[in-house]
């Protein structure tokens, strides 16, 4: 579902449709183990359909190719909701978010910023290594050129050159920050996995390129960085 505040004008010739003023578009997405809702707002949305002479707009709307917001700002929440429980969800703040049907693939154009805020689950604080998504933690990633999140692989790939991408990961403990974790790097792909209980969590992290890491009282640089969550090593 897509709404404007201003303007909403179809372009058959084009197989466009264009939304201006407070856009939001909304998506859900359903799974075994609960909901996916995506909210993309800025204050143009753009939507390039697949070509179906004769169709209408509505006929059309399933048929989506490409999707660009632009801003100044465009923003991108996704929140993971199962039986009216908070499961987490980040916001991405950028210039542009594009989609692309064909590759099932967001992409945020920076600079930008990301917050992974779950601090707010009602998950317990487990064990579930050094970057785990399942504790209570907060996760910022800033200063990205251009940053991909693949929806069906689950895969998130951020880029950046000069200063390069900045993470930093700050979990919870007992309700105070615990040690904050500080990584930058030139290149950062992430593969994210879904647990038994529906969360989504980390399950490799690779970060090339002038890498650095800081963690109060410990750090390092290198050229690649690799921490695999299953063997809770960081290489």
């Amino acid at each position: 579902m897509i709404t404007a505040q201003e303007k909403a004008q179809f372009l058959p010739a084009a197989s466009q449709a264009l939304f201006e003023g407070d856009c939001v578009c909304t998506v859900l997405r359903q799974d075994p183990n609960g909901e996916q809702k995506y909210v993309l707002s800025a204050p143009k949305l753009t939507v390039d359909l697949q070509e179906q002479k004769g169709k209408q707009l509505s006929a059309m709307a399933s048929k989506i190719d490409h999707l660009t917001a632009a801003g100044p700002t465009a923003r991108l929440a996704i929140v993971k909701i199962a039986k009216q429980e908070l499961l987490g969800g980040f916001e991405l703040k950028c210039a542009v978010v594009e989609y692309d049907a064909k590759q099932q693939y967001f992409l945020a154009t920076g600079p930008g910023i990301v917050k992974v805020d779950n601090s707010k689950t009602s998950e317990p604080n487990q064990d579930g290594g050094r970057f785990s998504m399942r504790r209570k933690s907060y996760s910022i990633v800033e200063n990205y050129d251009t940053l991909k999140y693949f929806v069906e692989t689950n895969q998130v790939i951020a880029e950046a050159e000069g200063q390069g991408v900045v993470v930093n990961y700050f979990p919870i403990v007992d309700g105070k920050y615990d040690r904050h974790i500080t990584v930058t790097a030139g290149r950062i792909i992430g593969n994210l996995m879904e647990t038994p209980a529906g969360q989504t969590e980390l399950s490799t992290l690779h970060a090339l390129d002038g890498v650095t890491y800081r963690e109060e009282d410990m750090e390092f640089a290198g050229r690649k960085l690799f921490y695999d969550v299953g063997k809770s090593i960081i290489t």
